[in-house]
């Protein structure tokens, strides 16, 4: 432990003293030794790195202590019981030195709400999201604009439903930041990026261009016994343009899916009728296998010889087969 850490907790010991005793009289399983590898191993770097950078290091100390205390209190944070990727945040927020400075407290804990929700995302990538969080706060120490960064990129990390919010989000950033986000090397790329991804799902500007062409852009779902969704063989629809899946039978459970070129997530739902949607209303059609596309080239899929059902929007057939518990997407990728 450095002498500014150590020198911070004296000036406030008896404030830190307090919380932990109000903390144990809830939680009377709480260890101080324990707490104390948290304090030593978690949050010293971090107020070391921002005092560093400028920050007074006793505000940092108090910030940090307080949501260190929770986590550690929820199993999140600590030698024993953690979560890897709060844990993995933590370590990584050295890389937030000017951010966590200025504002310590609302750093950590949406750092460590973040990471908490994409380590528990099936098919999310909180490696991914910590590296292009650090990359940004390279650009941009003001607190606030980092974290509407930060909700940005964990759309591209997975988190598919975020998609409306993240390009209004992007929209609003400086330039510059929303092309760290996006992976583009020219902010002034920004805009045309932003109106592509607007109607198309599937486009990732980050990705080289090629010529439009129908291909299988995701298999999503599987079977919950291995980690995917499904207990049976689902069936899909579209209710208001968005697609939904059933598992199994009428008495199956129902979600919503978002998916995107990012990654896609199920929400639990309810709707008052499920009706089988096809393909009509949209430009897609898939017969014995051969899926088309107003203005795409056809393309066969022979794993959708045999389908038990199809849904298709402006933008993406979906498609189930009797022996599988995944959904295919195809799209003009």
């Amino acid at each position: 432990m450095s002498a500014i850490f150590r020198d911070a907790l004296l000036a406030r010991r008896e404030r830190f003293n307090a919380l932990f005793a109000e903390a144990r009289h809830y939680q009377p399983q709480l260890d101080g030794a324990a707490f104390g590898c948290v304090l030593i191993d978690s949050v010293a770097p971090l107020v070391e790195a921002a005092a560093a950078a400028g920050a007074d290091a006793g505000e940092v100390s108090d910030g940090l202590y307080t949501v260190a205390l929770e986590l550690y209190g929820h199993g999140m944070l600590g030698p024993e019981r953690n979560d890897p990727w709060v844990t993995a945040g933590w370590t990584a927020m050295t890389g937030l030195a000017g951010p966590l400075g200025r504002a310590p407290r609302r750093v950590a804990a949406a750092v460590s709400n973040a990471l908490r929700n994409l380590g528990q995302t099936p098919g999310a990538r909180p490696a991914e999201w910590i590296a292009g969080l650090r990359a940004c706060a390279e650009i941009m120490d003001e607190p606030e604009t980092l974290l509407r960064a930060g909700q940005a990129l964990a759309w591209r990390c997975g988190m598919a439903h975020y998609r409306p919010d993240a390009l209004a989000i992007l929209a609003a950033l400086p330039a510059e930041l929303a092309a760290r986000v996006l992976g583009l090397p020219d902010p002034v790329r920004v805009p045309e990026a932003l109106g592509r991804m607007a109607v198309d799902p599937w486009h990732d500007p980050g990705q080289p261009a090629h010529p439009a062409r129908l291909t299988r852009v995701a298999r999503v779902g599987g079977f919950r016994g291995f980690g995917g969704v499904f207990l049976a063989p689902p069936a899909v629809t579209l209710l208001d343009g968005e697609l939904h899946a059933r598992d199994g039978n009428s008495e199956g459970g129902i979600w919503r899916v978002c998916a995107d070129a990012f990654g896609a997530t199920f929400h639990r739902t309810v709707i008052d009728k499920w009706t089988e949607a096809g393909t009509r209303g949209s430009p897609f059609k898939l017969v014995k296998g051969r899926v088309s596309k107003v203005g795409a080239s056809e393309a066969d899929f022979p794993d959708l010889a045999v389908v038990t059902s199809v849904a298709a929007n402006a933008t993406t057939l979906a498609a189930t087969t009797p022996l599988s518990h995944y959904i295919w997407l195809v799209a003009a990728g």
